[in-house]
């Protein structure tokens, strides 16, 4: 029996996409920024690891990376994509779906 040349490609790796939130956001802004993040993230069907600063201690962590100790943020692969407002201009300039390897 022949044996048919098979090319085997590898599909590049996954991103590593993490949300970072609290729980115990008091300001209706505010959770309405992080809403708006988890739908966008819902709706393009990407996997993303949801951190809950109010239930993980992980905000020394995430702060010595970005910078920055407001929420929502979003990181890919370790860099910082940015907050709600950096997010949504991404997503409105066509340039998110890139940063999640969707394209």
């Amino acid at each position: 029996m022949a044996s048919a040349n098979v090319t085997v490609h590898e599909l590049p790796p996954t991103p590593s996409i993490v949300l970072v939130t609290t729980s115990l956001a008091v300001k209706l802004e505010t959770r309405s920024k992080m809403r708006r993040i988890q739908q966008l993230l819902n709706a393009k069907g990407v996997d993303y690891e949801h951190v809950d600063l109010a239930l993980e201690d992980r905000g020394d962590e995430i702060a010595s990376k970005t910078g920055r100790r407001e929420v929502p943020q979003l990181l890919v692969n370790g860099r910082f994509i940015g907050t709600a407002e950096d997010v949504q201009e991404f997503e409105d300039e066509g340039a998110l779906d890139g940063m999640l390897g969707l394209m």
